[in-house]
């Protein structure tokens, strides 16, 4: 099953082309790492209309990974994949996690399941993890950049030096010097974004580093088809045995027709009887970690069922780390002038352990938010690239925005390594002091679902998120509902008027580089003087002429059936900027309910490029949705 890349024309270009010499390598944007947070940058750039010549992306890799490393998507990932046209095989190929186990140590030195629970995420419209090799998912965005012609990513490409130069070229005052298989070339950009991983060369070149803490815990994790009786081996499961402990992921169906399973692996020092007394102060170094000494513990953990691989070649990778969170002070580096020029994402700025499953989620999310940003101000579409072109506050939101997102899942990460490496009061022999214990791991293990999906994120106020309501007379119940300012724009099933279908309102929110404008009309629609008619019609003829072709899209939801009247009866603007979104939000999904909205008021708001909600208002609040809009794109009239 194969997706074909949606159609849409690319963001329009406001500012001049790039002009270069013969000879000279300089770029708009330049990637450091191709990794899935390099890749969707590079995937979002390329989708949003910036080519080869405007957008570089280098790696030191030969090749794209096959094997190991990230392996889950997260419900919000999803969406977002969906979104770019490149979720569908990823679905067909990945395993969906419906089911989480618990089990615990028993007096007999042996395990049980305390129970089975499931596992989803409400409100999303992926509702499990979806786990799948990372090289699967960079091979997406591989071949959805063969879509856009070019090179896609320049490999064999080491990144040997970054650094500030602006007295030769105050437009390009970024220099990086890279070894191009062997041949050392000085290339010049506007912008560059380290992707480059948790041993970042850019971070090391601009003398920044990364703060946080480490832990003496060393984990194994493996790869392999598994040969064993223990039941909930194609299930997600918590194990506590007195060997340690391990985390099960089941993994999708490989060339062989079997399916792979992820361990990670808790390791303690041997001692001449087994496993030392204290296991909590004699912790194995990585560097002592062998296959052979993670399967030896694998085996003694899943006592009393057997457990080994499948046959020669069934283990297909693995690693072992140690648990640490650590985070750069800020995402993004200035140059002399105060304009952010270099982009921290992924590990290159956060990392942590990978047993919940954020790593990759989380990088690509970083680039997620970051890319559309970047082709904005590249492309000239920012108000301040016209009019203060050494500030950028949309560039700034980046680091408000994905530092507040680190340092919750720092948090988060502390939290849940603690309860995977501390299991005494779990498997304590005390009833109560182990109940007690196992109710705080489900406790935590729910209560996270929300952030750990992707859907729980929430921006704080910006520019570009405008929670703050300041007029008495505003509507207090905006905002509080699912349509809130800050948070992801949840998706609904709805009914489109021109054609009857019912269509997922996500997917007429295609990640094009895009804001939307949501009206929510009152049941007044056909009044021709009552407020939703004349929000739409200041809209159409006031508000979206105002800005570039291809940067603002319509979409109006009626609460009530759209069977009792003809085009001609509601205002001429609705077909004219949105025949193909103009929807009945009652008959499939009651939008309004969803969303916390009242028929009678209605509401409008923006949907950022990222389908993150920018502001909201009351039908009336014109002036806060041009004040808004005005704040993020340049006008053209």
């Amino acid at each position: 099953m194969r997706e074909s890349p949606f159609c849409w024309v690319p963001l329009p270009r406001l500012s001049p082309e790039i002009a270069k010499r013969e000879g000279e390598y300089k770029h708009e944007i330049i990637i450091v790492g191709a990794g899935p947070a390099g890749l969707m940058l590079k995937f979002l750039l390329s989708h949003y209309g910036l080519n080869d010549e405007s957008v570089l992306c280098i790696d030191d890799k030969p090749k794209r990974l096959d094997r190991g490393h990230a392996d889950g998507l997260q419900p919000r990932t999803m969406e977002v994949l969906k979104s770019l046209g490149l979720a569908d095989r990823i679905l067909h190929t990945g395993r969906h996690l419906w089911e989480f186990a618990f089990w615990e140590h028993t007096r007999e030195k042996s395990i049980k399941r305390s129970f089975i629970a499931p596992t989803m995420t409400e409100g999303a419209r992926y509702k499990q993890v979806t786990t799948i090799n990372q090289g699967l998912v960079e091979r997406e965005f591989e071949d959805g950049l063969l879509h856009y012609g070019g090179k896609g990513v320049q490999r064999n490409s080491k990144l040997v030096d970054v650094q500030f130069d602006g007295d030769e070229d105050p437009e390009f005052p970024i220099t990086a010097q890279v070894d191009v298989n062997g041949t050392t070339r000085r290339y010049r950009t506007k912008f560059l974004v380290a992707a480059d991983g948790a041993h970042s060369t850019v971070r090391r070149c601009m003398g920044v580093h990364m703060r946080g803490e480490s832990r003496d815990d060393v984990w194994g994790v493996i790869d392999l088809v598994a040969d064993t009786d223990f039941p909930d081996i194609q299930r997600r499961c918590f194990i506590q045995s007195e060997a340690g402990s391990i985390f099960v992921v089941p993994r999708e169906q490989i060339y062989s027709g079997t399916y792979l399973t992820r361990l990670y692996v808790e390791l303690k020092h041997p001692t001449k009887n087994g496993l030392c007394r204290d296991r909590y102060l004699h912790n194995m170094r990585r560097d002592d970690v062998s296959k052979d000494i993670i399967m030896r513990r694998v085996v003694e953990a899943f006592q009393p069922y057997y457990f080994r691989p499948k046959g020669d070649g069934a283990i297909h990778w693995w690693s072992s780390y140690q648990i640490g969170q650590r985070m750069l002070d800020r995402f993004i580096i200035e140059d002399s002038l105060g304009m952010g020029r270099i982009f921290f994402v992924g590990d290159a700025c956060h990392t942590h352990s990978p047993k919940a499953g954020q790593g990759m989620n989380v990088s690509m999310m970083d680039s997620y938010n970051l890319s559309w940003k970047l082709a904005y101000s590249v492309l000239g579409l920012t108000p301040q690239a016209t009019s203060l072109p050494n500030s950028n506050p949309i560039l700034e939101t980046y680091h408000t925005e994905r530092f507040s997102v680190a340092q919750e899942l720092i948090h988060f990460d502390r939290k849940y390594s603690t309860m995977f490496s501390r299991e005494r009061d779990i498997t304590s022999r005390c009833n109560s002091h182990r109940n007690v214990a196992l109710s705080k791991f489900i406790e935590t293990h729910r209560d996270s679902n929300e952030f750990t999906s992707g859907c729980g994120v929430e921006y704080p106020e910006s520019v570009l998120t405008m929670k703050l309501f300041h007029r008495p007379h505003e509507d207090p119940s905006l905002g509080v509902g699912a349509l809130k300012a800050g948070k992801r724009l949840p998706d609904l099933r709805l009914k489109r008027y021109a054609d009857g279908s019912h269509c997922n309102l996500q997917d007429d929110l295609p990640s094009n580089g895009c804001f939307r404008v949501l009206c929510f009309t009152s049941t007044d629609l056909l009044d021709s003087t009552g407020k939703s008619a004349q929000a739409l019609c200041h809209l159409s003829s006031t508000t979206l002429p105002r800005f570039p072709s291809s940067t603002i899209e319509q979409l109006v939801i009626y609460p009530a059936p759209l069977d009792a009247f003809e085009w001609e009866h509601i205002p001429h603007g609705i077909r004219y900027w949105s025949e193909m979104r103009f929807y009945n939000g009652y008959e499939v999904n009651d939008a309004y309910a969803i969303y916390g909205l009242d028929p009678a008021k209605g509401a409008l708001a923006i949907v950022r490029p990222d389908g993150y909600i920018g502001v909201v208002g009351m039908l009336t609040d014109l002036d806060r949705i041009d004040h808004y809009l005005g704040g993020c794109i340049a006008t053209i009239r």
